[in-house]
């Protein structure tokens, strides 16, 4: 054999050794970033469900004077409570305020027809003019129906955050819900995820000038 021939089998040697090397590195690139995607994104995807469930509960944590706040007095408080309920979530509030000077009229209205002509007395006119207002309140109650909907999911929410329940003999209840320390703590490490996420992604861009420029 020529020393021609060993020089360019020696090279084709060398270069299949170098093109495994190189496949090698590559797929061990790919399983680092499968396994870090494996990892990081359920748990963020995890956490950022949390905390979206957790809002109301967030909030609540956060006011000055929680026994004010809508959760204090929400679905489930009622039973507890000896006086009469009335919810305090913020949209709740708000229905109240627009509708209920309305309400008060229109049920003063229909009395008011009803008493004055009785109902064997009532002109098409007055039948139609209360089958109006009957109309609208049953509108208010819906709207009411709706919005007390809304607060009983907020609930459902904070008691169905997903995760492991503790031995029963280690709860004294069939639900966990988050302390205030669990709720910053959750909020702090999202956080610090998003913060170095975006530092990461910056850091990328700039590896890429630099390569761009040598």
């Amino acid at each position: 054999m020529s020393s021609a021939v060993k020089t360019i089998q020696l090279q084709m040697e060398r270069l299949q050794e170098e093109m495994a090397v190189a496949l090698k590195m590559e797929q061990d690139k790919q399983d680092r970033e499968h396994k870090q995607a494996h990892l990081t994104e359920p748990n963020m995807e995890f956490m950022k469900g949390v905390l979206d469930k957790a809002s109301a509960l967030r909030e609540y944590y956060d006011a000055p004077d929680p026994t004010m706040h809508w959760l204090h007095y929400a679905p489930g408080a009622r039973e507890r409570a000896r006086t009469p309920f009335q919810s305090n979530y913020p949209a709740m509030i708000e229905f109240r305020e627009r509708t209920t000077p309305r309400q008060i009229k229109i049920q003063s209205e229909y009395r008011q027809q009803s008493e004055l002509k009785g109902a064997a007395r009532l002109t098409e006119e007055d039948i139609a003019f209360n089958t109006a207002i009957k109309k609208e309140l049953r509108e208010f109650q819906l709207e009411e129906q709706e919005i007390q909907e809304r607060e009983r999911q907020e609930i459902v929410n904070i008691t169905t955050i997903s995760g492991r329940k503790p031995p029963p003999h280690l709860s004294y209840r069939e639900v966990h819900v988050p302390a205030e320390t669990d709720i910053k703590f959750l909020e702090s490490v999202y956080n610090m995820f998003n913060i170095q996420s975006e530092q990461i992604k910056l850091l990328k861009v700039e590896i890429k000038k630099l390569k761009k420029d040598e």
